[in-house]
């Protein structure tokens, strides 16, 4: 006995040191496992199915089982960086060794977020069944829905999963991305294995895992940036109802199925960790496992078999064993049975359980040891070898062996305090939500909010239980819930309007939060507002989006509001921009005018406003003062149907200022005796541009202008804008007995036409007999665009005064293109309306300094640029800056001057080109800084004293006649001149232009060859080849002197006799039947000369085979002229 004691204490004393060395060695490796928080009914056993009692913050060790029951969660932290939280009626069985670590899901889910990724030398694996997930670094949950299928679902980052092929043993790798909800699935039937792979929802996430995400704004924004899963804004009420249904599903589940038995656990057939007695392992390998535990005895709730020793152990002398009674328990060790050999290292010390068991009271040697761990060293009890010799009873082994009596855990100690949990039940905390309270003390309640409830106190159970308040001592831990009462709750549908007695009532529907809400949304009655129509409720003040079609059926918390939307009327128009009843206003007139439904719309502010539609009754007026901006888009105002007298379809009065914006097609036609765009002639002012176009007609007065009497400041800055008057109206301009004044035109394209009295752009209709009074143009100006003005048919001016003497003044021209042409029977183009016998009608005051500028007098009387006819005067007209003036005057009417008669011509100007119809004249030094074109048979003059020169990069195209009386073609006109027109002055005909076409014909006469022309008896001319004449002789013998040039290329210049050169443009050269009584040089020709005379045009040099231009084509056989026969003739 005494030997047996004695090596029994060496024996512990050994396996005690070994213990102490390897949990030092391994300390330093260790993963820390902690159960941090439980709520429910949680249960922890150890690696030897003992039940343990959890504590706050307690250790979890290799081989601990975690289980949890209905309504129960579990929050596991694994070394701080990462979480798992165990779902309701789930169980987990945990295994580590060093820094690996791993999660054997039996049954349940399990939540997983791991913060940081792991280090190199970590594990984290997850396994079920059907596959093992390695976790480095994200969020998830993994779920066990039987034993052949997981649910793995990624919300932010990756997993790798490993997943075995039943039939082959293959082991296959699949990745699980952000988003993605995959389902392991194994048939052993079929031998076949599979990943189903889809996108998570909203619906998807269990109820427990939810509840992580709420308030975990961190997670929120990581898994929407990397999923696209959007859970930023998940309600607390969403994750309590998420809870509860999954809670209810689960409870009708176990009792579907019976309830469940956490003895069969099934676990991955794949290892744990590759160690080399890892391949002895029986965790996981369910095939050795099942062989094992059918020859071996196995405890109660444990997977492990009977443990095998790792080494082979110590046998022990023989007569030592024999001499003990066989039920003397001393030599078995008073801690838990060892685990499976293979399957585990030796722990840590901090995995090494703080307490041991004693040694039953049948011991004979109640020494204290450690637990002993089978990997390492053999058990310490002498269980014989099936070799041995048999002992008198049977060796117990070490998982049969009944524990003499638990081992006394630290729990036992009644602990001095106590937890408090509190759960806001749907509302919201501020702070700690669990309290530790010492023994017997009471505990300080903290205040919850809920937004439309109010805090009705603490409670045993988040429904009913009992009342827990600040006075009773806390002597166990309590789990309390918030309980709430429902607060009052408004749905309030606001008009959204005030009215002139103040704000309009509101609708009030009154209930309480989440209360059922009773009656009709919205309301069936809708809202009424003098001027407006309805457009339905919004949920927002400013009505903006779309308005509301879901309403609640229950009453939110707090008060919700729907807001009234209204569209002004505002009759057969569309107004954008703007405040009604500020900005702009509308009134029907009930039928005042005569028009049922009839009404204005009135600009009330300076506000942009953009206006369309098409009416045949309504019109837009601007208050008297207001400077209006307004844009016409697509405005069509017609009416010329009506009876009755409507206002101007818009206007402009009463000092009133508008800017008009064209966008697209316009059109004003007014009614009876209204101008079609009404502007008075007080201070406001009218302004017109836009890309658009704008047609306004009058049914008798102005078309742009006035509706009666006069009109002033009118702008056309752009666009492009149709104007006609009617009766006595301007086409813009006055009306009857009515001036037009500071009218400008700065572009666009503009055609103005006046009515029947008045001119096209200016003055109205003169009272007749008034003599000039009224009826005037003054201080109208172009300087760009396209203006086409013409006269009313009855005698007003293109551009100026209106019929019955309206006179035109203060008219300026600086650019643009204008085309002004007098109405019958006299008005001017430019100038005044015809005088019909009274005073009045004078152009006065006209300068045009730019432009391309065209005018007609009237076909009855009437100055081109000047007075009208029958009493208009002109004075005051200049021409500068080198503008062209092209004009026309008929029956008598001087071109520029006055209407009654040519006498009056103005013939003197600053600088400038004046073509009198086909005769053109140049003023001044002229520099043409455009093209121009001297058409066939116009003409165009300069005299001494004036000079045109053509700019570079322009042309004078001349194919009438220019001449000039300067001493030299250099001195009167120079720059790039085409064309096969003539050039004449004092010293003859220039032959520059003839010469350059000479050069590019075809053929070449012979030098000093003529072709005659004959007349046939028919009329018709034929050319043939003309004898040599000498000087001085005619073909019938006749002598005659010709003046000769020779010129530089030795060719003769001859001149050309006409048929009567006094109405003969200088320079022509032709041959007629008579002879020319004066030569172009004024010496005279001989008299009797009646046969046609041959004469030599001027010729150059060409080379053989060219012809000149104003040759014609000779036969072959004509004969040739050669340069002796030439010569002779010349002498």
């Amino acid at each position: 006995m005494r030997r047996k004691t004695r090596f029994l204490t060496i024996l512990v004393a050994v396996l005690a040191l070994c213990l102490g060395m390897a949990g030092s060695i391994l300390a330093e490796n260790a993963v820390s496992v902690q159960m941090m928080k439980t709520e429910g009914t949680v249960h922890v056993t150890n690696n030897s199915a003992h039940e343990m009692t959890i504590l706050d913050k307690m250790r979890l060790y290799n081989g601990y089982f975690v289980s949890t029951e209905e309504a129960s969660y579990a929050w596991v932290n694994l070394d701080d960086a990462k979480l798992a939280k165990m779902n309701a009626v789930s169980e987990l069985e945990l295994r580590k060794d060093g820094k690996a670590l791993e999660l054997l899901i039996h049954e349940g889910d399990l939540f997983f977020n791991v913060t940081e990724p792991l280090e190199e030398e970590e594990s984290m694996d997850i396994c079920t069944a059907t596959m093992v997930a390695g976790i480095r670094g994200t969020c998830g949950w993994v779920r066990k829905l039987d034993s052949m299928n997981t649910e793995l679902c990624v919300l932010e980052g990756e997993v790798q999963c490993t997943y075995t092929d039943p039939l082959t043993g293959e082991q296959k790798v699949a990745t699980v991305h952000s988003g993605e909800i995959a389902v392991f699935w194994v048939d052993e039937e079929g031998g076949i294995c599979g990943i189903d792979v889809r996108e998570v929802t909203l619906e998807d996430i269990p109820g427990f895992v939810l509840a992580e995400i709420y308030g975990n704004t961190e997670l929120q924004e990581k898994i929407f940036q990397m999923s696209g899963l959007d859970l930023r804004n998940i309600m607390e009420k969403e994750v309590q109802a998420r809870l509860k249904g999954d809670e209810e599903n689960t409870a009708r589940r176990l009792e579907q199925t019976g309830g469940w038995d956490p003895g069969k656990r099934v676990i991955s057939k794949d290892p744990v960790w590759t160690t080399e007695t890892e391949s002895e392992s029986t965790t996981t390998k369910t095939t050795e496992k099942t062989t094992e535990k059918a020859t071996e005895p196995a405890t109660e709730n444990s997977t492990e078999p009977s443990p095998e020793p790792a080494t082979e152990t110590p046998e022990l002398p023989t007569e030592t064993m024999t001499e003990e009674p066989a039920t003397e328990p001393a030599t078995e060790p008073a801690t838990e049975p060892a685990t499976e050999p293979g399957t585990e290292t030796l722990p840590t010390e901090t995995e090494t359980e703080p307490v041991t068991e004693p040694v039953t009271e049948s011991e004979t040697q109640p020494i204290p040891q450690p637990s002993p761990q089978p990997s390492v060293a053999p058990e310490p009890s002498p269980t014989p070898q099936p070799s041995a010799t048999p002992e008198p009873s049977p060796s117990p082994q070490p998982s049969a062996t009944p524990e003499p009596s638990p081992s006394p855990q630290p729990s036992a100690t009644p602990e001095p305090t106590y937890k408090v949990t509190f759960d806001a039940n749907g509302g919201t905390l501020t702070g700690s939500t669990t309290v530790t309270v010492n023994y017997n003390t009471t505990v300080t309640l903290p205040s919850p909010t809920r937004g439309g409830y109010i805090f009705d106190g603490w409670f045993t159970a988040a429904e009913n239980g009992e009342p827990f308040t600040a006075d009773i001592p806390v002597t166990k831990d309590y789990a309390l819930y918030a309980h709430w009462m429902a607060a009052e709750a408004k749905i309030v549908f606001d008009p959204n309007f005030t009215s002139d007695d103040g704000a309009s009532a509101s609708m009030v529907i009154t209930g309480v939060t989440d209360g059922a809400v009773s009656g009709t949304l919205p309301p069936t009655d809708a809202p009424t507002r003098t001027g407006y129509l309805f457009q339905g409720w919004y949920d927002n003040e400013a009505c903006t989006g779309d308005p509301v079609t879901d309403y609640p059926t229950t009453f939110p918390a707090g008060t919700t509001t729907y807001y009234a939307k209204w569209a002004y009327i505002t009759g057969d128009f569309t107004v954008e921009g703007g405040t009604p009843g500020t900005d702009y206003s509308y009134v029907e007139t009930a039928g005042d005018n005569g028009i049922d439904g009839d009404g204005v719309l009135t600009i009330l502010t300076s506000t942009s406003l953009v206006i369309s539609g098409t009416t045949q009754k309504d019109t837009i007026t601007v208050t008297n003062g207001v400077n209006a901006n307004v844009t016409l888009s697509g405005v069509s105002i017609d009416l010329s149907g009506t009876n009755g007298y409507l206002p101007a379809p818009i206007s402009v009065t009463g000092g009133a200022s508008a800017t008009i914006t064209l966008e697209g097609s316009n059109s004003l036609l007014s009614g009876p005796q209204r101008a079609g765009l009404e502007k008075d002639e007080l201070d406001g002012i009218l302004t017109i541009s836009g890309s658009g176009s704008l047609n306004a007609e009058s049914m008798g007065a102005a078309g742009i202008g006035a509706s009666s009497g006069s009109t002033a400041n009118i702008i056309i800055e752009s666009g492009t804008i149709t104007a006609r008057g009617q009766a006595s109206g301007a086409g813009i301009g006055g009306d009857y007995c009515g001036n037009a004044n500071n009218i400008k035109i700065l572009g666009g394209t503009v055609t103005a036409t006046g009515g029947g009295n008045g001119a096209g752009i200016g003055g109205g209709s003169n009272l007749p007999s008034a003599g000039g009074i009224d009826g005037k143009g003054t201080n109208i100006t172009i300087s760009g665009g396209t203006v086409i003005a013409t006269g009313g048919e009855y005698g007003g001016a293109g551009i100026g005064g209106g019929n019955y003497g309206g006179c035109g003044s203060n008219i300026t021209i600086s650019g643009g293109t204008v085309i002004a042409t007098g109405g019958a029977p006299g008005g001017a183009g430019i100038g005044g309306g015809y005088g019909g016998g009274y005073k009045g009608g004078d152009g006065t005051n006209i300068t045009i300094s730019g432009g391309d500028v065209t005018t007609t007098g009237s076909s009855s009387g009437g100055a081109g640029i000047g007075g009208s006819c029958q009493g208009g005067q002109a004075s005051g007209i200049n021409i500068t800056n080198g503008v062209i003036v092209r004009t026309t005057a008929n029956n008598g009417a001087a071109y520029i001057g006055g209407g009654d008669s040519a006498d009056t011509e103005i013939d003197t100007f600053d600088c400038g080109i004046v073509f009198r119809d086909t005769a053109g004249t140049v003023y001044g030094e002229v520099i043409l800084n455009q093209d121009l074109t001297v058409a066939d048979g116009e003409t165009l003059h300069i005299p001494s004293g004036s000079k045109l020169t053509i700019s570079d990069g322009h042309t004078l195209t001349n194919n009438g006649t220019i001449t000039y009386d300067a001493a030299s073609q250099d001195e009167a006109i120079s720059g790039n001149i085409a064309g096969d027109g003539m050039i004449t002055g004092p010293e003859g005909i220039n032959t520059m232009a003839l010469a350059e076409k000479t050069a590019e014909s075809e053929d070449t006469e012979a030098p000093g060859e003529t072709t005659a022309t004959e007349d046939t008896a028919d009329g018709a001319s034929t050319e043939t080849p003309s004898e040599t004449i000498a000087a001085g002789e005619t073909t019938d013998g006749t002598s005659i002197e010709t003046p000769e040039e020779t010129s530089s290329s030795g060719d003769t210049t001859g001149e050309v006799s006409t048929e009567d050169t006094s109405s003969e443009t200088p320079g022509e050269a032709d041959i007629t039947e008579d002879t020319s009584s004066e030569m172009p040089d004024g010496t005279a020709a001989p008299e009797g000369t009646t046969e046609a005379a041959v004469v030599e045009m001027p010729e150059e040099t060409t080379p053989s085979g060219a012809g000149t231009e104003n040759e014609t084509e000779a036969s072959s056989s004509e004969p040739q002229t050669n340069q002796t026969d030439k010569e002779e003739t010349e002498q």
